[in-house]
Parts: structure tokens; sequence; C-alpha cells
């Protein structure tokens, strides 16, 4: 089937032609005609999804590096407009830089600063989780053992959850892993948030309680004085 072109992009392996079908007899069926546009609409939406994917993957790459790191293949009038998403990231590739000393500096600092007990230790995990994995790329490596000991002394040191604590050294040896240490720790603070807001909850209906009480019988004290 032949196509009246206005443009053509490759998506993938596959030729997109955009325009409009052509070449069907003028004698055609119209189910048949109905059946070429359809096709040759999904094409462009395809294309357009496709588009925009490619778009939008190119401003998330310069959202997330400075932009002296591109710089060499920016172009004077069109910016990145002529690079594609993998040549982006090739360039980042070699052109980038390693980490340096002072990068791995705070990468450690971020994997063994302190878990704030105000906030969800989850936060604490993820933060941990990604200094470790920066440093890999430097070749440093992290005892995932010694992660769960530092991760255990901290959960045990509020003293507020001294049961789980006590059910955690329990387990047998080959079940105290980073791993159950993050759901243990997780899903305790949750438990125990959850209690703390019905605790408040209830403390609040009680003291709205205890208050209207109190004003009842002030109505009803100053009102008999009245009489």
């Amino acid at each position: 089937m032949k196509f009246r072109t206005s443009g053509k992009a490759k998506v993938g392996d596959s030729l997109v032609v955009i325009g409009h079908p052509t070449g069907l007899p003028t004698t055609a069926a119209a189910r048949t005609r109905a059946r070429a546009e359809a096709e040759h609409k999904e094409l462009i939406n395809q294309f357009e999804t496709f588009e925009g994917v490619r778009l939008g993957t190119k401003d998330l790459i310069l959202e997330a590096v400075d932009n002296e790191y591109l710089s060499e293949i920016e172009h004077e009038t069109l910016g990145y407009l002529n690079q594609t998403p993998r040549q982006m990231i090739e360039h980042l590739l070699t052109r980038g830089g390693a980490l340096d000393f002072a990068d791995t500096k705070d990468l450690l600092a971020d994997r063994d600063s302190d878990w704030n007990v105000t906030k969800n230790p989850q936060i604490y995990f993820n933060r941990v989780e990604k200094a470790m994995k920066g440093l890999l790329q430097k070749g440093i490596t992290s005892d995932l053992n010694e992660r769960r000991d530092i991760a255990l002394f901290q959960f045990k040191a509020t003293g507020e959850f001294d049961p789980a604590v006590r059910e955690w050294e329990a387990k047998p040896a080959a079940q105290k892993t980073w791993a159950n240490i993050k759901t243990c720790i997780s899903s305790e603070y949750a438990k125990e948030n959850k209690q703390n807001k019905l605790s408040a909850k209830h403390f609040k209906a009680n003291a709205v309680q205890e208050q209207a009480e109190a004003t009842e019988e002030l109505i009803a004290t100053l009102t008999e004085a009245h009489t």
C-alpha cells in the first residue's frame, strides 16, 4: 500500500510514514478503506508516542545532571535537538567522570549517618542503600551484616520497640539478614505509629467529652445560683 507522505520517521526498526494512505482503488469497499485508514492512524499514534518518550527521556537526563557534563555535545543553535537519549547517556558514561574522593566521603557519611527516630525508618534504609550503590561504583563494598547490626543498635536504643527487639534476637541466625531487619523495623514502626495515632485520637475524644461535661456542670451551677 502506498502513502501520501508529509514526512517519515523510524520507530525501533520500523519506518513510520506520516501522511495519508493512498493507492486504494476508488472502487475499494468501505470496510477495506476503513481498515487501511485505521492501520495508518495506529502507525501515526505509535510514532507520536515514541517521540513523546524520546523527548521526555532527554528532559529527564538534562534535569538529572549538571549542564557542564553535556556541554560538549550541545549544538550552538539546536541545543540537544540533534542528540538522542542513547547518545547523551553514552557521552555521560565516557566523559562524565568518575567518583572522586569528595564524592566518596559524602557517600560514606550518608551510609554511616544515624537514623532520625522521628522519621520513617524507610527513609534511613533508602539513604543507606543508595550510598552503598554509589560506593560500589568506586569499588568500595559494604558489609550487610555490619549494616544490619548498626540498624538494630539504633532501633534498640530508642527503647520503644523492646518486644520487637526480643523477637528479632530469638530468630535463627540464618534469618537475621539485612533484608529482614528492614522489614522488621519498618513494620514495627508502622504499627507503633498507627497505635500512637489511635491513642491520640482516643485522647482527643475523651478530652472533648470531658470538656462538654464540665461545660454542662458549669451551666447547671450558674443556672441554680441565678434561680
